[in-house]
Formats: structure tokens, C-alpha cells, sequence
């Protein structure tokens, strides 16, 4: 089972930033954004943003993914122009998981990457982490394993370095992924008890459930039906 893993921070948690007041059109934002530009003015050009940022959101969930990444790139832009680099790693986040659903992967890592340069300036490990991960998925889904793995394992180092338990839980079952993938079944299996176990730690029971699913998986794919039902 493949996730979009969102910096620990999930799609719609995006409606949070800022508060949750009235969402303006996209008409209304059009005529702000074409209003004489103020530099000193960072109060108003946040507002547009946050606001860019809820409309996307309510975009993707009525599946209008391309209208989403517009407002989420103008929303980037925004960011950029007033320093607000965590937010403008959101904005680039949400661009990837739309592109990633209209399958439109080679757009999609393009944008986690533009994520991942964000997170690195800021220092940010645990948006680091989720970042490789869905890189690696990204590759996954287009079967490029070698790639995938690399990105795993980013993530898994980076997770390890600051004791991230959940980070090293997502990264251990995704690993685990390509195992399977390459009919690696038992080494397979040490991932995801590995990255269940952290996952219990980390108290992830989203994340845990997902991989002893996995794990049931490949316990039915050697035949063992009663550890298959365990896991």
C-alpha cells in the first residue's frame, strides 16, 4: 500500500494556517494579485497567500488538481517574495501530491524536490524525511527501484540521525516496498517488522496498521497464512 506522506503535516491540515475564516474567491484574489505591488506591504501579500493556500485545498478535494497547483504556485511565489520559506515548502508540497494524482509524476518530483531544497535550508529534518520518502515513492511508482531505494534510505539516515521514530517507521516500511517488489520477500518481512516496531514506538497506529498489512502480504506470499492473519 503506497501513501502520500505530507511532512507529517496531512493536506488538510493546510486549512488550519492562519486560522479558519472566510475563504475568498478566486475572482476576489485575482484583483488583489493585480493590484499595484507594495513590497513594504508583507501583511497583505501573507494574507493573499494563506488564503491561495485554503483555495487550493478545497480545490484537491473537489479534484480539480490543476486548478489547485495554480493557486498553490501563486501562493509559492508569495512565499518567496516575503521570505516565508516553511510555507512556501507547504505550497510546494501540495503541488507534488496534486501533480502525483494526475499522474503526472515527472511534475510532481520536480516540486518535492523544490520541498526537499526548502527543508534543507531550513534545517528542517522532519520535512527532510517525509520529502525523500515521497520522492522514493514517486520512483517507485515509475519502477525505477534503484532510484527509490537511494531515496529510502535517505530518509532512513536522516530519520536515524535525530531519533525520529516515525520517520524511521515510514522509511523502513517503504524500503520494505522495494523488497517486494523485487520478490525479496524475506528480507522484505525484516523491514517491515523493523518499521513496525518503530511505528509502535512512535505511537503511528495509521502508520503501523499499514505496514502489518504489508507484512501480511508477504507472509502470504511464502505460503503462511497463519502469520499472515497475525499481522
Amino acid at each position: 500500500m503506497r501513501s502520500w506522506y505530507m511532512g507529517g503535516t496531512a493536506l488538510a491540515a493546510v486549512l488550519l494556517l492562519n486560522g479558519l475564516g472566510q475563504i475568498a474567491t478566486a475572482s476576489s484574489l485575482d484583483e488583489q494579485l493585480r493590484a499595484p505591488a507594495n513590497p513594504a506591504d508583507r501583511g497583505q501579500s501573507r494574507d493573499i497567500a494563506d488564503q491561495l493556500l485554503r483555495l487550493g485545498q478545497q480545490q484537491a478535494e473537489a479534484e480539480a488538481y490543476e486548478d489547485a497547483i495554480r493557486s498553490w504556485s501563486r501562493a509559492a511565489d508569495l512565499y518567496y517574495e516575503i521570505g516565508d520559506r516553511p510555507s512556501m515548502g507547504v505550497a510546494f508540497e501540495n503541488i507534488g501530491f496534486a501533480h502525483a494524482q494526475l499522474g503526472q509524476y515527472s511534475e510532481a518530483e520536480t516540486a518535492i524536490r523544490r520541498r526537499l531544497a526548502v527543508a534543507r535550508d531550513g534545517s528542517d529534518f522532519d520535512a527532510q524525511i517525509y520529502a525523500w520518502n515521497n520522492l522514493g515513492s514517486l520512483q517507485l511508482q515509475r519502477g525505477e527501484l534503484v532510484s527509490a531505494q537511494n531515496a529510502f534510505e535517505e530518509g532512513l539516515a536522516i530519520a536515524q540521525s535525530v531519533e525520529n521514530e516515525a520517520g524511521m517507521g515510514l522509511s523502513l516500511s517503504n524500503i520494505g516496498l522495494v523488497a517486494m517488489t523485487q520478490n525479496q520477500i524475506e528480507e522484505a518481512i525484516e523491514f517491515y517488522q523493523a518499521a513496525g516496531n518503530s511505528r509502535a514506538r512512535a505511537n503511528d497506529l495509521l502508520g503501523q496498521a499499514n505496514t502489518n498489512s504489508n507484512l501480511g502480504d508477504a507472509y502470504l506470499a511464502l505460503g503462511r497464512q497463519g502469520r499472515a492473519l497475525g499481522a
